[in-house]
């Protein structure tokens, strides 16, 4: 059996924190390195746009370092809502990327439209202007000028594909280079 003193156990580790500092140099150079990394993109239908086929869905994200890390490796997508976290989730994600090159992220928003019924189909109350209004604040809270693609939230019934107000609303918004 092998028995270890005080004395022999105070010089073994000094020898180890030594080495951890001769070495930590090296370490840190090591994995400081930044990745390769290989994003594969797609086309997103006619739109043109050039899309990742992996995206950051920011429903339930309220740390900004989550987010900040996903784009620090690689994920230049992000899919917020104007409902989400009250408004709190653009918001976060509106303070996060207004100071990066606005083309090295994709952002993607959805607006509900109001007045919904339960079956799905439009009321009097899903109007152009209240969606037009929803979506600017969208913009607001995201600190940004446009975004890349916009979704109509929670379409339950074929009715709301073809209901005019929305369907104008997405027109003028599109007009305006607010979506593309």
């Amino acid at each position: 059996m092998n028995r270890t003193n005080r004395r022999s156990f105070i010089r073994t580790g000094l020898a180890g924190a030594a080495g951890v500092v001769a070495f930590s140099p090296a370490i840190y150079r090591e994995s400081s390195k930044v990745p390769e990394r290989n994003i594969i993109t797609r086309k997103l239908g006619k739109t043109g746009l050039t899309v990742p086929v992996i995206s950051f869905g920011v429903m339930r994200a309220d740390n900004p370092g989550l987010c900040k890390a996903a784009y620090d490796n690689g994920i230049t997508m992000f899919d917020t809502a104007n409902g989400y976290q009250n408004g709190n989730n653009e918001s976060m994600l509106g303070k996060l990327f207004k100071d990066l090159p606005r083309k090295s992220i994709i952002l993607e928003t959805k607006v509900k439209a109001a007045g919904v019924g339960r079956d799905g189909k439009p009321t009097s109350e899903t109007t152009s202007e209240d969606f037009i209004q929803k979506f600017n604040t969208s913009l607001s809270r995201l600190q940004m000028d446009y975004v890349d693609i916009l979704f109509v939230h929670d379409i339950s019934n074929p009715e709301m594909f073809e209901y005019k107000p929305i369907i104008n609303a997405i027109e003028k918004l599109k007009k305006q280079k607010k979506i593309f």
